[in-house]
């Protein structure tokens, strides 16, 4: 028995909403690690260890004045 109704039923579909979001979150991420790889790679310093070493100044003036003053930065 059919409806005569011109309404048809659109089911929700959650599992697409929620795959969605997380691929929209997840390009969001890469394009902020991204984004943040290109501003900071003038920063980053190979020790002679083979280490990798975020080399920001501002923070270098930061730890500086912490070991000035007695405290040990951590």
């Amino acid at each position: 028995m059919r409806r005569s109704s011109s309404r048809t039923y659109v089911r929700a579909r959650p599992l697409r909403a929620v795959l969605t979001a997380l691929v929209c979150i997840l390009i969001a991420a890469v394009i902020l690690f991204t984004g943040l790889f290109i501003g900071l790679r003038r920063h980053i310093v190979y020790t002679d260890d083979g280490e990798l070493r975020l080399d920001i100044p501002w923070l270098a003036e930061y730890m500086h004045s912490d070991t000035q003053s007695g405290r040990e930065a951590t």
